[in-house]
C-alpha cells in the first residue's frame, strides 16, 4: 500500500524536557462494547496454541461497521505470556478493541528467542486472515482489505519490530507497527520499513531509551513514524500487573488507536479527530500534554511526522509556519465549486474540478460530498469522471450522479487520464494507478449512479457497445458501499488489474433485456470481497475473468482470492470466464441466492472457458446456495433452464475448430460444490471436458432439487477422482 506522506518543511529539531499541566481531559472511549474469547492457532510455540481475542460487539444493521473496524496481532512481554496474558494485558487490549478493532494475542511464551515470537505474531496473521476469509464469526468482522496492524509491549515489541521489516511487511499485509517499551538487541535490530509509533520513558529499568532510539533514528526520513519518550514512564506502563507501583496508562490505548486509525486508513466514523490527535497542537494532542501519565505530562522527546523532513511538535508551543503545513483530511462540496444538481446543467467540470483540488488540498484522505434534498438531486456529467488517491466519493440520500453520454460519442476516449482495454471508450468512473479510493453513499436506495443507459445505448446496434460504469485499472484498496449503480450501457463494475476490493451492500440494477450489461466482473485483480449485496441485470449477474490483454498488451495476470457471500443474483448467472487467460484461482462463493422462484435466471453457475487462450481453473469452492425457479427466457437466454453448465469449449460453434488438446486446453482443477437447494429448472446441468482434457478433481455434495428437473445430468470426460455423494437426481459420470 502506498504511505500518505505529507511533507513538512521544518528543520529544526527539538530534544528537551517541558512541563505541561495536568490536563483536563479524561481518557477517551471507544464506541464498542468488547468482548473476549480464545481461539485455538495450531502451530505455535511448544504446543501452546491459545490465542486470546478481543473484539468489538457489532450491531448487525450497522453496514458501516465492516469497513471499519481493523484486525491487530498482538505479541506480548517476556513476563505477560501464558495464563497470565488475559490478566497483564486486559484494560490496554479491551481499551483499543473498544475503538473498532480485532485483536489476537498469541498466549505462546517464547523465553526469550526472538524469532520464534514474531513468527507467532505473523502466524496469527496468517490464520486470522485465512478464517476470515471462510466466514469466520469474529475475524470476519475485521477489514483486511487495507492490510492489517501489529503490537508489542517488551521483547513483544522487539517481535514487532521485526514483523516491521520490508520481507515481512509485504509477505503478510502489515501496514501499521506500535511499539511499546520495545526490548531490543541494538545490533541485530531490523529496520522498520512501515508506519510506526514508538514508546518508551525515563524510568524504564529493563529496556534503555536507547533500544528505542537505535531503530527508531535507523528508519526513512520519508516514513511516517513518530518516538514518546516520558518523563517518569516505567516498562509497566501498558500492563495490569497487580502487584506493581506504577500504575496502568489508560491514556496510551487512545493514541495507539489513532495510529492504527490513520494508517489502517479507517473512514472517520466518530467526532474524535485522529490526525489531530497525533500530530495536531492542542492540549489533547500526542506531545502537546494529551498522553497524561501518573500525574504528569511531561516529555523528555516527543516528535511525530507525517513523513518527508522532520515535524516536530513543540509541546505546547505553535509550530513553525509553513505553506505546507496543511490538514490532512477534510471534506469538499460538490456545490461549492459550481455543481448545481439540477438535472439539466452539464457538472461534469465542477465535479471533477472539486476532486481535484480536494485531492490537492487534503492529500491523505479527501471527501468530495454530493448533497441531496427531499426533492432530489440529479448532477448531470457529459464526460468520464477521473478518480484519484485517497479520495472519497460521497453520495448523500436522494442524490444521483447521472451519466447524459450518448452513442454518439462511442469509440471515443472521454478523458486523457484514463487507460482502455477493452474498447476505446473510457469508463464513466474510470482511474488508473490510484489507491484508497472509494464511493459511499448515505442511503443505498437513494444514492444512486445511472449509467445513462436509456440514452440511447440498448438498441440492437449498440448492446455492450457503451462505456462501462465503474473501471479502476492498476489500482490498490477501492471500497464500493451504500449505492445503488444502475442503467449500465455496458458492464457495470469491472476492477481490472487490481488489488484489495472491498465492495458491500450496493444494488446493481440493469434491466433484464439489456446485453452485455453485466453485473460486478473483477478482473485479473486479487484480494476481492463483495458481500451483503442485491444484483439484477440483463447478462452475467458476477463474471470472474482473466483478461488476455490491455490494448493489445498481452498481461494474463491472474485473478486470485476472491470471496462473494451473502448476495442475491437475479439475472443469468454467476459465472467464471470466459476469460481465463492467466488464471482463477482460490475463489469462495458461500450464502447467496441465484435466481427466484419466477423464472428471472436461466443458469445458475456457468464455467465458460474456451481453448482459444486457455488459462486454469483452480481451487474454486460454492456452498450453502439457494438457487431459484432456472428455467430458459426469451429476453435472455431461450436455451437455458441448466442449473450447472461446466465447459471447455465456449464459442467454439461461432468460430474455426482450436487446436486439438493438449495443445491448447484449459486447466480445470479441484472444484467443489456443496449444500445447494434448486428449487427447480429444466435439467439439472450439463458438465463436459474434453477427451484430453479431463476435469479433475470435481466434487459434488448434498445438492438436492426440490422439483425434479424435466432432464437430469449430462456428464462426460471427468478424471478419476470426481466424486457426487447424496445428489438428487443422482449424479454419475
Amino acid at each position: 500500500m502506498k504511505l500518505f506522506v505529507l511533507v513538512i518543511i521544518i528543520t529544526t529539531c527539538i530534544s528537551r524536557i517541558v512541563a505541561n499541566t495536568v490536563p483536563n481531559n479524561k481518557p477517551l472511549v471507544g464506541p464498542y462494547e468488547v468482548k473476549h474469547t480464545t481461539v485455538k492457532v495450531p502451530g505455535l510455540y511448544f504446543d501452546w496454541d491459545t490465542v486470546d481475542v478481543y473484539y468489538p460487539v457489532v450491531n448487525n444493521n450497522d453496514l458501516s461497521s465492516n469497513v471499519s473496524i481493523r484486525f491487530i496481532s498482538f505479541s506480548h512481554g517476556a513476563g505477560g505470556g501464558l495464563l497470565l496474558l488475559p490478566i497483564v494485558y486486559k484494560s490496554l487490549l479491551t481499551e483499543i478493541a473498544s475503538w473498532g478493532f480485532v485483536i489476537a494475542a498469541h498466549e505462546s511464551s517464547f523465553m526469550g528467542d526472538t524469532k520464534i515470537e514474531y513468527t507467532q505474531q505473523l502466524s496469527v496473521i496468517k490464520y486470522a486472515r485465512e478464517s476470515a476469509a471462510s466466514g469466520h464469526p469474529i475475524f470476519s468482522l475485521a477489514n483486511f482489505s487495507y492490510g492489517v496492524g501489529v503490537a508489542g509491549h517488551s521483547m513483544g515489541g522487539q517481535a514487532t519490530l521485526f514483523c516491521s521489516e520490508a520481507e515481512n511487511a509485504k509477505k503478510y499485509g502489515i501496514n501499521a507497527a506500535v511499539m511499546l517499551h520495545a526490548w531490543t538487541k541494538n545490533e541485530n535490530s531490523p529496520t522498520p520499513a512501515i508506519p510506526f509509533l514508538a514508546f518508551t520513558g525515563t524510568t524504564d529499568d529493563v529496556a534503555a531509551m536507547s533500544m528505542t532510539e537505535t531503530f527508531y533514528n535507523a528508519a526513512s526520513p520519508t516514513l511516517p513514524r513518530g518516538l514518546v519518550e516520558k518523563v517518569g514512564a516505567p516498562h509497566q506502563e501498558p500492563t495490569d500487573y497487580e502487584d506493581k507501583k506504577e500504575p496502568y496508562n489508560p491514556y496510551l490505548q487512545q493514541f495507539v488507536a489513532a495510529w492504527f486509525k490513520i494508517y489502517l486508513h479507517v473512514p472517520t466514523r466518530t467526532e474524535v479527530n485522529w490526525n489531530e490527535l497525533i500530530f495536531g497542537n492542542e492540549s489533547n494532542s500526542l506531545c502537546n500534554g494529551g498522553d497524561y501519565y501518573n500525574g504528569s505530562t511531561t516529555m523528555k522527546r516527543c516528535e511525530v511526522h507525517h513523513g518527508g523532513n522532520v515535524s516536530n511538535m513543540n509541546y505546547g508551543g505553535k509550530e513553525e509556519e509553513s505553506e505546507s503545513n496543511l490538514i490532512t483530511s477534510g471534506t469538499c462540496n460538490v456545490q461549492d465549486f459550481g455543481a448545481i444538481g439540477n438535472n439539466k446543467t452539464d457538472d461534469t467540470y465542477a465535479i471533477q474540478t472539486t476532486i481535484d483540488l480536494c485531492h490537492k488540498k487534503y492529500p491523505n484522505l479527501a471527501t468530495v460530498f454530493f448533497p441531496g434534498d427531499v426533492h432530489g438531486k440529479v448532477y448531470r456529467i457529459f464526460s468520464s469522471i477521473a478518480l484519484v488517491s485517497n479520495t472519497t466519493l460521497s453520495i448523500g440520500a436522494n442524490a444521483t450522479i447521472y451519466s447524459a453520454q450518448s452513442p454518439l460519442k462511442r469509440g471515443k476516449p472521454l478523458t486523457s487520464r484514463c487507460g482502455v482495454s477493452y474498447w476505446n471508450t473510457t469508463a464513466i468512473f474510470c482511474g488508473e494507478n490510484i489507491s484508497n479510493s472509494a464511493i459511499i453513499g448515505e442511503n443505498v436506495f437513494t444514492s444512486i449512479i445511472d449509467g445513462g443507459g436509456w440514452e440511447g445505448w440498448w438498441t440492437d446496434k449498440n448492446y455492450g457497445q457503451g462505456p462501462r460504469l465503474y473501471e479502476p485499472m492498476w489500482s490498490e484498496n477501492l471500497i464500493l458501499k451504500d449505492v445503488s449503480f444502475i442503467h449500465s450501457p455496458s458492464w457495470t463494475l469491472h476492477p481490472q488489474y487490481c488489488n484489495n476490493i472491498l465492495v458491500e451492500h450496493v444494488q446493481i440494477l440493469n434491466p433484464r433485456f439489456t446485453a452485455n450489461t453485466d453485473g460486478f466482473d473483477p478482473d485479473s485483480s486479487t484480494n476481492v470481497v463483495l458481500r451483503d449485496s442485491f444484483i439484477d441485470t440483463g447478462d452475467d449477474g458476477i463474471s470472474i475473468k482473466s483478461s488476455n490483454s490491455s490494448r493489445n498488451k498481452h498481461i494474463q495476470m491472474p485473478s486470485r482470492n476472491i470471496h462473494i457471500f451473502n448476495t442475491t443474483i437475479l439475472s443469468r448467472n454467476v459465472c467464471i470466464g470466459s476469460a481465463t487467460f492467466g488464471g482463477i484461482y482460490d475463489i469462495l462463493i458461500e450464502d447467496c441466492i441465484i435466481g427466484d422462484d419466477k423464472g428471472s435466471s436461466p443458469w445458475a453457475i456457468k464455467y465458460k472457458s474456451h481453448r482459444y487462450f486457455p488459462g486454469a481453473m483452480i481451487n474454486h469452492t460454492f456452498r450453502r446456495l439457494k438457487f431459484g425457479k432456472i428455467s430458459p427466457n426469451n429476453y435472455q437466454q431461450p436455451d437455458g433452464g441448466q442449473a450447472f453448465i461446466i465447459t471447455l469449449d465456449y464459442g467454439e460453434k461461432k468460430r474455426n475448430p482450436p487446436p486439438p488438446c493438449p495443445t491448447m486446453c484449459p486447466l480445470f482443477q479441484n472444484i467443489t460444490f456443496e449444500d445447494i437447494t434448486i428449487q427447480g429448472a429444466l435439467q439439472a446441468g450439463i458438465i463436459h471436458g474434453e477427451p484430453n482434457d479431463l476435469l479433475k478433481g470435481l466434487r459434488f455434495h448434498n445438492i438436492t432439487f426440490v422439483e425434479k428437473p424435466t432432464r437430469g445430468w449430462h456428464c462426460q470426460y471427468v478424471a478419476d477422482d470426481f466424486i457426487a455423494t447424496n445428489v438428487s437426481p443422482m449424479l454419475k459420470c
